[in-house]
């Protein structure tokens, strides 16, 4: 790496000035600056409380160290998951082999009679055999399980403990105690865990079948987990190294790219417009061909800001004739805003209000409640079963059963009373000389609601499930349109858990 870096700053010694010249500018999205508006335009920036340049370096450091950090978190567990998941398959591959060597038929003879058997002693020294074939494998036994405990089958020696006699009873190890009642039934158990005084070890049981399906015995083999702990440490170390490299990289691109398509562009076009001068018709037109000059190509928003301001630079020169124009573009302005307001008030799925509207209206509502004027009725729905339908028939089938529920809803209580205000929660807020209808409502809900879940004809998403809860606006009880509004909301969640209860799919 020295070599590399004395070899590149020879190099870069011997390179001709136009060529060092242009790499500098390599990545300019403008016309070079002259050294006196340069001057300028950095001295006014240092003049700023806080640079818009700090600004986004802090949110690229950040943004950069977020996402190495993560992605590098995110590696690790998946490296460890891996990592403990080839142990397993390894660990089985084992058991397996051990089983292969033991003989269902015999089990009762081999905790009877134990070494005393020429065939137990030939089965022990091919376990012994399994065992010594990697070091990893630290303990390997045989046990049979019953509520007396484990009985040793076969029991080989290690480094650290003397095996147990054959036909000996011992203890349930604490770590597979919770599978006790699996072990007594002879179902297979998921690997185990441990990291107690005989180590970190994972530990695989596996049962031994007789030619009755009968489960004789189980195999054990207790694998070292230590190398796990040594391949983590060096994998999460050369890790962090990468990203310690990727992070510097992704810096220094992201201060190159900030500097000359965001800092530099608009500093010269803030000093440009902060410097033009209105005095006569020789110096606007002189601004106007310093703007010009500058000719910032970013293909972003900023060259739009930058073309903005020429436009409007050269329609200062114009203003006079142009002002019936942008009277009418003023106009035509409002009208978009206007539409704007009502889009932002309509929910994209079913046409209806949204939460936006929603809101608004609770703000009325609490005005009249302020003003002692308020009668409303708050009924809270919640459509049932839509995670059922999107997993099932997919989300445009979801779409489309929240549109028959909405249908639905506004087909009882009429259109201009319903908001949508979150993916399958709806409101309805009845006020005047409706109110007194509501409870009405209610009922034809549930029964137009029952009618097309008994229509065997419709699909699933034509159906219609949901929890209905009501409240009425009391001005002993409720101080806000909110209070309302959580009265009815328990009484759709009591609505909800009741018909939970009723089903009977």
């Amino acid at each position: 790496k020295t070599f590399s870096i004395m070899l590149a700053f020879a190099v870069v010694q011997k390179v001709p000035a136009p060529i060092k010249k242009s790499f500098r500018l390599l990545g300019q999205r403008q016309a070079p600056l002259s050294e006196e508006m340069k001057q300028e335009v950095y001295k006014e920036n240092d003049l700023l409380a806080s640079s818009l340049r700090t600004k986004m370096l802090l949110i690229l450091m950040l943004s950069a160290f977020f996402v190495s950090f993560s992605i590098a978190v995110i590696s690790c567990l998946l490296f460890r998951s891996a990592t403990i998941n080839d142990r397993i398959r390894s660990v089985d591959g084992l058991v397996a082999v051990v089983l292969n060597e033991l003989n269902p038929a015999r089990v009762d003879d081999y905790l009877k009679d134990g070494r005393d058997l020429k065939e137990y002693r030939e089965v022990e020294t091919k376990l012994y055999g399994i065992k010594h074939s990697s070091t990893e494998i630290k303990f390997l036994y045989v046990y049979k399980f019953s509520e007396a405990g484990c009985q040793v089958v076969f029991d080989l020696n290690s480094s650290d403990l003397a095996a147990d006699k054959p036909g000996t009873f011992v203890e349930i190890d604490p770590g597979i105690m919770e599978y006790k009642d699996d072990l007594l039934a002879g179902r297979p158990v998921p690997p185990v865990v441990t990291n107690d005084e005989y180590g970190y070890l994972m530990t695989l049981y596996k049962p031994l079948y007789d030619s009755q399906g009968k489960c004789q015995c189980y195999a054990a083999v207790d694998f070292s987990m230590d190398s796990l702990t040594e391949y983590t440490q060096s994998f999460i170390a050369q890790l962090l190294i990468l990203f310690a490299g990727c992070f510097i990289f992704i810096f220094v691109l992201g201060l190159w790219f900030v500097e000359n398509n965001i800092i530099m562009p608009l500093n010269t076009m803030a000093y440009c417009a902060k410097n033009f001068s209105y005095d006569n018709a020789t110096d606007r037109e002189k601004n106007i061909a310093m703007i010009r000059g500058l000719k910032i190509q970013t293909g972003d928003e900023i060259e739009n800001l930058y073309s903005a301001l020429i436009r409007s630079a050269e329609n200062i020169e114009k203003y006079l004739e142009h002002l019936q124009l942008a009277k009418v573009q003023v106009a035509n302005m409002r009208v978009k805003v206007f539409a704007m307001d009502e889009l932002a008030h309509k929910d994209s799925l079913t046409g209806i209000r949204n939460k936006t509207a929603y809101m608004g209206m609770v703000n009325k509502l609490d005005q009249e409640i302020s003003e002692g004027s308020a009668e409303f009725c708050i009924v809270m729905v919640d459509v049932n079963f839509l995670k059922k339908v999107n997993d099932n028939y997919g989300h445009e089938r979801g779409n489309e059963y929240l549109i028959n529920a909405c249908k639905l809803i506004c087909s009882v209580f009429g259109l201009e009373h319903v908001y949508r205000i979150g993916g399958d929660e709806f409101v309805v807020v009845v006020t005047g000389d409706k109110v007194s209808l509501c409870g009405y409502f209610v009922k034809q809900f549930q029964m137009e609601m029952a009618r097309k879940n008994s229509n065997a004809l419709l699909e699933p998403w034509e159906k219609v499930s949901a929890a209905v809860g009501i409240a009425f606006y009391d001005p002993k009880v409720d101080t806000s349109a909110d209070d309302v509004f959580k009265r009815a909301d328990k009484e759709m969640y009591e609505n909800k858990l009741a018909m939970k209860a009723q089903r009977t799919d």
